[in-house]
């Protein structure tokens, strides 16, 4: 696991809601709250800093895997998108092999190309 932080806000009933992103070290956390967070405090926010564990990076065969076979569509493009972007930008379903991913060049349907 990784660690990372992040603010959150309280609501109108005292219920933390995520606020921003999260940042992988305190540094850039507190940087955020100097330029914008004291802001949000002075106009009524109440900002939490959170400490919490973030999955650790999916391995390129880890999304391959989602990418191929989860169920839930959402999913499997949020993988393919972090594979063209962590890996090969030319990642996509071959779309005459029952949607396996492949890199473009790889990809049957370009090997053969007449």
């Amino acid at each position: 696991m990784i660690i990372k932080y992040k603010y959150n806000v309280l609501n109108s009933i005292g219920v933390q809601e995520s606020w921003t992103g999260s940042f992988t070290t305190v540094e850039k956390a507190k940087e955020w709250y100097n330029k914008y967070g004291k802001e949000w405090e002075e106009q009524g926010r109440r900002l939490v800093f959170v400490e919490f564990e973030a999955e650790a990076p999916k391995t390129e065969e880890e999304l391959i895997f989602i990418a191929e076979c989860e169920e839930d569509d959402k999913k499997a493009k949020r993988a393919m998108n972090e594979l063209r972007k962590r890996f090969d930008k030319s990642y996509g379903w071959c779309a005459d092999c029952d949607g396996m991913v492949v890199k473009d060049n790889e990809c049957c349907l370009n090997k053969f190309k007449l």
